[in-house]
């Protein structure tokens, strides 16, 4: 598990690549934006939870492949409609649904 502290505006490129065990992220509310490959060559992250209204902004794309990203109940059109994140639009549900 990773879980970034709130106060956090960016996160730099391939943060989390290559951290094969990784299956939990949590993304703070304050996030803004995250550089390319965030969770590049993690293939078993289950759960993201992102807790910004808005959509950060990312550069390139996610990659690796979550099985859910939860967002803000207020922001799920906003994340499915954003560049990057309508990619994973069919994963990204609301926060409210989350049972962690």
């Amino acid at each position: 598990s990773v879980i970034i502290p709130e106060g956090v505006k960016t996160i730099g490129s391939q943060f989390c690549a290559r951290c094969s065990a990784l299956q939990f992220l949590s993304l703070p509310s304050t996030l803004i934006s995250i550089g390319p490959g965030l969770i590049w060559g993690v293939n078993w992250v289950t759960t993201i939870l992102c807790y910004a209204i808005t959509p950060p902004t990312v550069n390139s794309s996610l990659n690796g492949n979550p099985v859910a990203i939860y967002v803000p109940d207020g922001s799920i059109d906003e994340y499915k409609s954003a560049s990057v994140w309508s990619s994973h639009s069919s994963i990204i549900k609301p926060m409210s649904e989350y049972a962690g």
